[in-house]
């Protein structure tokens, strides 16, 4: 089905596909605020897309702004929870410095307790792992990297 869709949309216009990729993101990115309670309009993400030379950096940019990077294919190298940390901080930070500087993540990789995840209604839709959580992602990390290299 893959190769399938790689050839039909091979056919079509540059600007079609594009636009048919930015629908798709832009669709992912409001319906998985709105499940985990955050308010965000289609428009807004939309008007990050058209925007991210970062000219006036709304919220959502650090998000929008890695989601169009992996989508044109940057290497994204994960090897550490370092990594992840980083990853973490580039798409979202500066954004949570200036909404609310309490929910900054306050451990060396992690937050120091857990957090849970809640929908609008506070239902907790997830529930965070403690700060040791870095030790079992790091193995994590290195088993799957070393799994690849079998292949």
């Amino acid at each position: 089905m893959d190769k399938e869709i790689a050839k039909l949309s091979a056919l079509l216009p540059k600007i079609a596909l594009q636009q048919y990729i930015n629908k798709c993101l832009i669709d992912e990115i409001v319906i998985t605020n709105n499940i985990e309670g955050v308010y965000s309009t289609r428009k807004e993400i939309g008007e990050i897309l058209d925007d991210l030379e970062g000219k006036s950096k709304n919220r959502f940019f650090g998000l929008v702004n890695k989601y169009a990077a992996l989508q044109s294919k940057e290497n994204l190298s994960i090897n550490t929870s370092q990594d992840i940390r980083n990853l973490y901080d580039e798409m979202f930070l500066s954004e949570m410095r200036e909404e609310d500087p309490k929910d900054v993540p306050d451990g060396q990789i992690f937050r120091k307790s857990h957090v849970d995840v809640v929908s609008a209604t506070q239902r907790v839709i997830h529930h965070g792992a403690y700060s040791r959580a870095d030790y079992g992602l790091s193995s994590f990390i290195h088993n799957k990297r070393k799994y690849q290299s079998l292949l």
